[in-house]
């Protein structure tokens, strides 16, 4: 395989790569996190996001879903990414507006 790392997250209080269709995963914050074995404890996963969509507009409630608020500011980051690419320059994001009472 010319390419046997296929994802690679790097962060100040751990790591994680996809080697070979394996994830290595290192963190001092989580048990037996040590990078040196393929991880195996994930979670379960969730069902496809359309579905999730879907049962939010059907009214059920208690679904992992982000909120409008933080929808809104990963609009914004990118919208200030892509203006700092264009103005060559750091753009700080805009906050999106308070949500109302």
């Amino acid at each position: 395989m010319a390419n046997p790392v296929s994802l690679e997250i790097c962060g100040t209080e751990g790591h994680a790569a996809v080697v070979n269709g394996e994830m290595y995963f290192q963190s001092k914050k989580v048990q037996d996190a040590d990078g040196r074995k393929p991880w195996k404890q994930f979670p379960p996963a969730l069902p496809n996001a359309l579905e999730l969509f879907l049962d939010a507009v059907a009214g059920k409630t208690g679904l992992p879903l982000v909120t409008a608020r933080e929808a809104a500011y990963r609009s914004a980051v990118m919208e200030a990414i892509y203006q700092g690419a264009r103005e060559q320059k750091w753009v700080a994001p805009e906050a999106p507006p308070a949500a109302k009472p």
